[in-house]
C-alpha cells in the first residue's frame, strides 16, 4: 500500500472549498492542495501539465512517490486521496466520498470519471463507492484486494473487531454476507461494465483467496460484458514489481482516456520507426514509457518496422514481456535473403519457441522447436542472430535456436505477411516490447 506523505499546505473545507489563500505546498516536487472534512485529511497533487480533459487518480491509500505516481504525474494526470481508512468503506465513508469527489470534479475542474485506487482494505470503500457511482468510475485497480472481510486466523483480532464495528455488527460475522464486501458488488461492477483488474500475489495475511477471486469473476462476467482481468502470482513468486506497474500504468492510461488508438498503417506518435500492422481483427498498439504495448487481438495484433530492414548479416536484440493471455507475445519477423522467417515466443499454447517456417514445417513441427515456461510481467531478453547461412536465437541468455538454413526453404505463415519483411506481433496475448535494435554484421 502506499504510504502517507501529506505536506503542510493550503486547508480546503469540504464541501465549498474555500482557500484560506493562495499559498499552494508541494509533493515530491508538484504543487499540490490539502484539504480535511469532518477531520478527515486529504491531498489533491496536481502535474506540472493536465492533459485533456484533466483524468486523476483517487487512491483509497495515502499516496508515496513511487514509479506509478511519477509516471501518473509526468503522463498528465492529478492524483488525490481523503483519509478514510478507520471507516473500511461504511455508509460514513460513502457520504464524505460523494462530498470529496463532487469538489474534486465540480470545484477543482477535473475528470467526472477517476480511475479508482483500492489495495487490500481500501477495496472496501472503492468498490463500494464504484457500485453506487457506476457513471463516475473509470475503472478499478486492486492489488491483494479485501473481496471478503479476513478471518480472525488472517489479521489480528482488535483490527478485524474494527472493522465489523465501522459497520455497526457484533462479533465475528459471517463474511458472506458483509454488506461492504467487495464480492458482494461484482454484479453490479460487471452490469454498469466498470473495467476492473485484481492483482493477487497468493500469499500473505491479506491475500485475496482464490474462491473469493474465481466468484467475483464469475458474477461479473454473468452481469454484463464489462473488462474483468486477474493477475495471479504463485505464493512463492516475489511480485515483478516493474512489469505489475507497467500493465498497472497500461489499464489505468488507457481507461481514462489518456491512451488514443493509432489507425492501420499508420506510425505510432511516439515511435515513427514503427507503423500498426493490417491483421484482421487486430486491437491497439501505444507507446508507454518507451516500451510498445501490443493489444490483445482476437487473433494477432502487431507492427512493421517501416525503415531500412537489414539486409546480409544481421543481429536484432530487444526485451519482451507478457502482460496477460496464454500465447506467443513476440513474434519476430527478419528477412531472409527474398522473403522471411519468424521466431515464435512462446506459441501454441504458450510453450513453443521456434523458427517458422523451414521446409513449410512451421516451429511446432520441426526441428527447432523447444519448450519453455515464461513467466508474465517479466522481461526476457532475446537475440536473433542470421550469419552466412545459420539462423540462431538467444532467448533469456539461452541459445535454442541453431540451424543451417542454405539449403532449406525459408518462409513465414501466412497470418504474420502483414509484419514482413520486419515486424513483431502477438497471437491473442498483450505483449510488452522495449530495446529493439538492429546491428549490421557486414564483417562476418
Amino acid at each position: 500500500m502506499f504510504a502517507a506523505c501529506l505536506v503542510a499546505a493550503t486547508v480546503f473545507i469540504l464541501p465549498t472549498a474555500r482557500a484560506e489563500s493562495d499559498a499552494t505546498a508541494s509533493w515530491n516536487g508538484n504543487a499540490c492542495v490539502s484539504f480535511e472534512y469532518q477531520g478527515h485529511k486529504g491531498i489533491l497533487v496536481k502535474p506540472e501539465h493536465a492533459t485533456e480533459g484533466k483524468p486523476w487518480l483517487w487512491s483509497a491509500a495515502a499516496l508515496e512517490p513511487n514509479s506509478m505516481t511519477r509516471t501518473l504525474l509526468d503522463k498528465g494526470l492529478h492524483l488525490a486521496w481523503i483519509d478514510l481508512d478507520s471507516l473500511y468503506g461504511n455508509t460514513d465513508a460513502l457520504a464524505i466520498a460523494d462530498a470529496f469527489h463532487a469538489w474534486v470534479s465540480g470545484e477543482q475542474g477535473l475528470a467526472e470519471k477517476p480511475a479508482l485506487l483500492g489495495n487490500e482494505a481500501g477495496a472496501l470503500l472503492m468498490f463500494n463507492w464504484a457500485a453506487n457511482n457506476p457513471s463516475r468510475a473509470a475503472c478499478i485497480f486492486s492489488m491483494e484486494p479485501w473481496l471478503l472481510p479476513p478471518s480472525g486466523e488472517e489479521i489480528e483480532s482488535t483490527a478485524l473487531q474494527n472493522v465489523y464495528a465501522a459497520h455497526g455488527l457484533e462479533g465475528k460475522a459471517d463474511p458472506a454476507t458483509f454488506p461492504a464486501a467487495p464480492l458482494n458488488q461484482a454484479g453490479r461492477l460487471g452490469g454498469a461494465e466498470i473495467p476492473v483488474m485484481l492483482v493477487c500475489a497468493g500469499s500473505g495475511t491479506v491475500a485475496a483467496n482464490r474462491s473469493a477471486t474465481d466468484q467475483f469473476h464469475k458474477e461479473y462476467r454473468l452481469a454484463g460484458k464489462g473488462f474483468f482481468e486477474r493477475i495471479e502470482l504463485p505464493a512463492e513468486t516475489v511480485a515483478p514489481e516493474e512489469g505489475i506497474t507497467l500493465h498497472a500504468l497500461y489499464f489505468i492510461l488507457e481507461n481514462v482516456g489518456h491512451l488514443q488508438a493509432t489507425p492501420t498503417g499508420q506510425a505510432l506518435p511516439d515511435m515513427p520507426e514503427w507503423t500498426v500492422a493490417d491483421f484482421a481483427g487486430s486491437t491497439d498498439v501505444h507507446v508507454l514509457d518507451k516500451a510498445l504495448i501490443i493489444e490483445c487481438g482476437n487473433e494477432m495484433t502487431g507492427v512493421r518496422w517501416s525503415g531500412q530492414a537489414p539486409e546480409g548479416d544481421y543481429e536484432i536484440t530487444l526485451e519482451a514481456m507478457r502482460l496477460s493471455g496464454n500465447d506467443f507475445f513476440c513474434g519476430l519477423t527478419a528477412p531472409w535473403r527474398d522473403t522471411a522467417f519468424s521466431l515464435v515466443v512462446v506459441g501454441w499454447g504458450g510453450t513453443c519457441i521456434g523458427i517458422s517456417s523451414l521446409d513449410w514445417a512451421d516451429a511446432y513441427n520441426n526441428e527447432t522447436a523447444k519448450f519453455r515456461g515464461l513467466l508474465s510481467h517479466r522481461w526476457y531478453p532475446i537475440k536473433l542472430r542470421v550469419t552466412g547461412g545459420r539462423i540462431q536465437a538467444w532467448v533469456d541468455n539461452e541459445q535454442l535456436v541453431d540451424v543451417d538454413v542454405s539449403n532449406r526453404e525459408v518462409d513465414i505463415r501466412w497470418e504474420m505477411a502483414p509484419t514482413k519483411p520486419l515486424g513483431i506481433a502477438t497471437w491473442r496475448t498483450t505483449g510488452a516490447i522495449r530495446n529493439f535494435k538492429i546491428i549490421p554484421l557486414a564483417g562476418e
